[in-house]
C-alpha cells in the first residue's frame, strides 16, 4: 500500500506553509543577528581533513516532528561525509531512515563571511522504513482499519547554516528536498566539534 495516498493534499500544502513560515522567519532573525557582527576580512568556515562533528536536533517532515542526528568527518578540504540516522513520526505514521551523506561546505568562496559562519549543501541517500497505521473508508462507506509495513530507498539534497557561537559547538538550519516529498523539511540542532 502507498501511505501517501491516505495523507490530503490540502493537509500536506497546510503543513508546507506553516513550516515555510517558521523557517523564514527564523532565517531573518539569523541573518539579521549576522548583520551587527560587522564587516570582517575573514573568509567563512572550512573543515579540513581529519575534522570531526557530531550533529543533532529536531525537524519537520511531511511524516511529522524529526529527531535526527549524524556525523561530518573531513576528508579534504571543504568536504564533509558521514552517517545520518532520523525518526519521524505522528499519530498514522513512524519512519525511520538510515542513511549516508556527504556536504561540501562552500562558506570559504565568500570574502567577508565571519569565521564562525559555515554555509554548506550536499547529498544524503539512505534507507527509510516506514510503518503506518490508520483508518479509511472502504467502497461501503464503512470505515475499516489498516496497518502495513514497507521499505524505500531514499535520495535527497540539503543546504544549511551553522552559526559558531563557541570554538566547540555551533546552532544550525538546514533544508532538505527528497525523492519522496514526505522526507523533505527542515531540520534545526546543534553541532560539536571535537
Amino acid at each position: 500500500m502507498n501511505p501517501d495516498y491516505f495523507v490530503s493534499s490540502e493537509q500536506t500544502n497546510k503543513h508546507a506553509d506553516y513550516i515555510m513560515k517558521k523557517i523564514s522567519i527564523f532565517t531573518l532573525i539569523l541573518f539579521s543577528c549576522l548583520a551587527y557582527t560587522g564587516k570582517v576580512n575573514a573568509q567563512g568556515f572550512e573543515p579540513v581533513d581529519g575534522f570531526k562533528q557530531v550533529n543533532f536536533g529536531v525537524g519537520t517532515s511531511g511524516w511529522g516532528v524529526a529527531l535526527w542526528g549524524g556525523m561530518d568527518y573531513g576528508i579534504a578540504n571543504k568536504v564533509t561525509i558521514g552517517p545520518w540516522v532520523g525518526l519521524r513520526t505522528n499519530s498514522n505514521y513512524t519512519a525511520i531512515t538510515v542513511a549516508f551523506r556527504g556536504d561540501y561546505h562552500y562558506g570559504g568562496h565568500i570574502d567577508g563571511l565571519p569565521k564562525e559562519l559555515d554555509l554548506y549543501g550536499g547529498l544524503g541517500m539512505g534507507y527509510t522504513n516506514l510503518a503506518f497505521d490508520n483508518t479509511r473508508f472502504d467502497g461501503n462507506g464503512n470505515l475499516v482499519r489498516f496497518s502495513d509495513n514497507a521499505g524505500y530507498f531514499d535520495v535527497w539534497l540539503s543546504a544549511g547554516g551553522r552559526w559558531y557561537f563557541s570554538p566547540d559547538w555551533g546552532v544550525m538550519l538546514e533544508f532538505t528536498g527528497a525523492s519522496r516529498g514526505n522526507l523533505a523539511g527542515a531540520l534545526v540542532g546543534l553541532s560539536y566539534k571535537f
